[in-house]
């Protein structure tokens, strides 16, 4: 009894003072989110506070929890609001990054709306919340979209806003954050049949395209028949025919795809030299992979009817068709030889670095070949 009144009055003697009894310290992540709020609102960003902006949004994906409703809620707010300045489409990857289920579908929406902004106003310099929507939809594609991918519930909405954002004129994607797009449906979370299903979507809205890269693995033999259908035009009519059918039933050597692929050649695209490249450029693989010993013969040769593109799709496709490695690699160093025997060696420049990537030439081989560097980024 005595214990407890002196427990008593030392409390209330506590609380005279004003001393807090329970003190739970907030995180920091919940004043790095306040003050990303406040640079959200702002009209005009300095450079100081852009260089603040990005440390908070460094702090905040390095110790935010992922999945928390409250960090989820702020960051889409902090998009939101900061749409219109710099902020919001930095604050794109964090927001795709930590977002739970609900956060995912709700960005997914909130995207669609920015696509749907975008197709009935082209960005241009007099409107600004124009041009803030483009800026979030382009930093959305890519790291924060993956993310969003494997998080949200309504994967079907996402992929629509793909097709909507790519296959438009009015989306005016750059080139690189369109291929970014495409690879959502090429290769995310979301579940193969499904992704299939929008890949042919796509290549029947934009029949004038090759197929994007990475559409190849998600086909097979069983999609044949329905991708025949997109390179056989009703009526002979030429704007009908996909390319990027034909892409694809090309890369896995289709041979029932011929007649239609040579005489489309014949009769619409002789003579117009980007179509007679492609339709030519898919009867010669086709051709080329029968037998698949073939594109052995193709990689060891000097033959350039399709350059060292040609080389190295030969090479990936015979790595797909799992014919032994160390026959693909033999190839590889016979066509060096030949090369090097009649010259220079920077036209290997491009093999030796895709073989590397293909783990059919190791590092130290061929080291009078120099891989050309790419560019800096920005």
């Amino acid at each position: 009894m005595w214990l407890r009144i002196q427990i008593l009055a030392i409390m209330a003697i506590i609380a005279m003072m004003g001393i807090p009894m329970n003190v739970h310290a907030e995180p920091d992540y919940v004043a790095q989110l306040a003050r990303l709020r406040e640079l959200a609102q702002k009209q005009s960003i300095s450079s100081q506070e852009l260089a603040e902006a990005r440390a908070l949004l460094e702090r905040i994906r390095s110790d935010a929890p992922k999945g928390a409703r409250d960090v989820s809620d702020s960051l889409l707010s902090i998009v939101e609001i900061g749409k219109d300045n710099v902020i919001g489409p930095l604050a794109v990857p964090a927001a795709c990054e930590k977002a739970d289920a609900q956060g995912a579908d709700r960005f997914v929406k909130f995207i669609q709306g920015l696509v749907a902004e975008i197709q009935r106003r082209p960005p241009s310099n007099k409107e600004r919340s124009t041009i803030g929507a483009a800026a979030v939809v382009s930093a959305f594609w890519g790291e924060g979209a993956r993310s969003i991918a494997g998080t949200t519930t309504q994967p079907r909405q996402l992929l629509d806003t793909v097709i909507e954002a790519t296959t438009a004129p009015a989306s005016m994607l750059p080139p690189d954050v369109r291929q970014k797009a495409l690879l959502l449906v090429a290769d995310s979370a979301i579940a193969p049949t499904v992704r299939k299903e929008y890949a042919l979507r796509f290549i029947s809205l934009r029949r004038n395209e090759p197929a994007p890269n990475g559409f190849a693995q998600l086909f097979s033999a069983v999609d044949f028949p329905k991708l025949r259908e997109l390179i056989h035009p009703p009526n002979d009519a030429p704007e009908t025919f996909s390319y990027g059918a034909a892409d694809l039933l090309a890369h896995h050597g289709d041979k029932a795809a011929l007649p239609d692929l040579k005489a489309f050649l014949d009769r619409h695209a002789v003579g117009k030299p980007t179509p007679e490249g492609m339709i030519r450029w898919n009867i010669w693989q086709i051709e080329q992979q029968h037998p698949p010993a073939k594109l052995l013969e193709y990689i060891r040769g000097t033959d350039q009817r399709a350059g060292e593109e040609g080389r190295i799709w030969a090479m990936k496709r015979a790595l797909e068709l799992r014919i032994d490695k160390q026959f693909i690699r033999d190839a590889v160093l016979a066509h060096a030889e030949a090369v090097k025997a009649n010259g220079p060696t920077y036209s290997l420049s491009s093999l030796k670095k895709a073989a590397i990537d293909c783990r059919v030439l190791n590092t130290n081989d061929l080291p009078e070949v120099v891989i050309a560097q790419s560019p800096a980024t920005p």
